[in-house]
């Protein structure tokens, strides 16, 4: 027997037909009559990565639409990761120097124990 069979036995068997269960209609526990505080123009840092201009240009295209991150990788080596929008080339520095790739691999492998 299912679920669905025995809840309708059951159902009838208290003088309710399964159809006629009562559903009480949707209601609003918090009323909707304040209109939100709207936010105000601020100084406050860009809301999307593609917004945000950091100085700087691509090495490979000199493109100026770069989108930039500090990163921790996972030795604690803080890092600078650049990334171009027109030419996709990616790059990392640490300290103002550029660092390979399997460079950025090695100090992002967590090590097992």
């Amino acid at each position: 027997m299912s679920v669905l069979s025995g809840t309708r036995r059951m159902l009838k068997e208290i003088g309710v037909g399964a159809d006629a269960v009562e559903v009480p209609s949707p209601t609003r526990e918090f009323p909707m009559n304040r209109i939100p505080v709207q936010r105000t123009t601020s100084t406050a840092a860009p809301a999307s990565l593609t917004q945000a201009r950091p100085a700087g240009t691509c090495p490979a295209c000199t493109s100026s639409r770069l989108t930039v991150l500090a990163m921790t990788l996972t030795d604690g080596t803080p890092v600078r990761f650049a990334s171009c929008h027109d030419c996709e080339h990616r790059s990392w520095s640490h300290e103002g120097e550029e660092l390979q790739f399997a460079d950025v691999i090695a100090r992002a492998t967590k090590q097992k124990v």
